[in-house]
């Protein structure tokens, strides 16, 4: 089967609050590319938001890859911050099923 996109999530954070992703998240999935824009970011999965200190560091440009069946209730517990007070954070979730490499 060949990889398809199926769904996509834009969200921001303001200022230098943390909070999980919103939008909705497709029933299944297999893989998702995370891009961070605008301004660097921490991140983490769980259901513990980060800080300005804890959490995965990632600046705009950067992209993550989650490949394999069991990123579904990882990427559902996916919370991030912005680390730039007075201005906002994005990112761009892209939800894809097909080839899974886990």
């Amino acid at each position: 089967m060949p990889v398809q996109q199926t769904s996509h999530i834009d969200d921001t954070k303001t200022d230098d609050t943390a909070g999980s992703v919103s939008g909705t998240f497709p029933t299944t999935f297999t893989q998702a590319l995370v891009t961070f824009e605008d301004n660097s970011c921490r991140w983490r999965s769980g259901g513990t938001d980060p800080t300005a200190v804890i959490g995965t560091r990632q600046d705009p440009g950067d992209k993550v890859f989650f490949g394999g069946n069991d990123y579904a209730d990882f990427m559902r517990g996916f919370s991030y911050i912005n680390l730039t007070p007075g201005s906002n954070a994005s990112v761009q979730i892209a939800f894809l099923t097909g080839f899974d490499r886990a």
